[in-house]
This record gives C-alpha cells, structure tokens and sequence, in this order.
C-alpha cells in the first residue's frame, strides 16, 4: 500500500512576532514551511512550521 510509505508530520502556528515559541520549535525539530499573511487579528502573519514525528521521538 502507498499509505505505509507516508511519513507522518505534525503541523503548528505560530505569530511572527514570537520570538520565544519561534526559537523553541526551531530547536525542537520544527522547520518554517508556510506563512499564512494577516492571519491574526491583529494583521500580523501566522507563520506554518512543521517537524516529521519520527525525529521527534528521536531527541
């Protein structure tokens, strides 16, 4: 089956202006792979990070 091949991922957002929870995924394993523009009320941009579990589970 094609599925089994699929790793599985674990997506998050995150406001662009913070820094703090932007620096803890980061070393947790998160990499940046989207922005969403004026996504929060306030105008600013919801920035999209995403890590596979598999290495996750390896830290």
């Amino acid at each position: 089956m094609a599925q089994e091949n699929l790793e599985e991922s674990l997506f998050l957002e995150v406001s662009e202006h913070n820094a703090g929870d932007i620096q803890l995924c980061r070393k947790i394993g998160f990499l940046l792979t989207g922005e969403r523009k004026k996504d929060y009320t306030d105008g600013s941009d919801a920035l999209v990070m995403s890590a596979e579990l598999s290495s996750l589970a390896e830290d």
